[in-house]
């Protein structure tokens, strides 16, 4: 359905807005619960109905032709576009990730260090992660999915419930 380009415009000011709120009551949420305080569940309960909120939108904008952004997400017409992209992204994450990995690691810093690694795995691989023995990591999935894309074609993976 064609809508509004005012209308759509408005709905995706309101989006950004809710993803904004929706990340400040998470930070506040993660800090309060740091100082031991029980507003944190209320402000994480806000966090997640901002978040469901916004997604509600981004349909809303979708229905409407529109073609959302959220900061520096894009919206991507093609399977193919977003597994590539995301691969891409997930690869400049995990190199960020490795290089202040190394930072903290000559810091001195081995928590950070080991957290960083934990999180650069989760990213890549994701096995062995809290007992996990399959390759779940966001890397891992993606990779099967670029695979999956190119030994079927974009239209018979789309039929497949992978």
């Amino acid at each position: 359905m064609q809508g509004d380009a005012g209308v759509r415009d408005g709905l995706q000011r309101l989006a950004a807005s809710l993803l904004d709120l929706g990340c400040q009551y998470m930070l506040d949420a993660i800090n309060t619960k740091r100082l031991g305080l029980s507003i944190a569940d209320g402000l994480d309960q806000l966090a997640g109905q901002c978040f469901s909120d916004a997604k509600d939108l981004v349909r809303w904008i979708y229905f409407l032709d529109g073609q959302p952004t959220m900061g520096s997400a894009r919206s991507r017409p093609t399977v193919s576009q977003i597994v590539g992209d995301s691969l891409a992204a997930e690869g400049v994450f995990l190199n960020a990730v490795n290089q202040l990995a190394e930072q903290a690691r000559v810091a001195g810093d081995m928590s950070v260090f080991h957290g960083l690694q934990h999180l650069a795995k989760w990213h890549s691989i994701g096995g062995g992660v809290l007992g996990a023995t399959d390759r779940t990591g966001h890397i891992a999935w993606l990779q099967k999915q670029d695979w999956q894309l190119r030994e079927f074609g974009e239209k018979d993976y789309e039929e497949t419930k992978v």
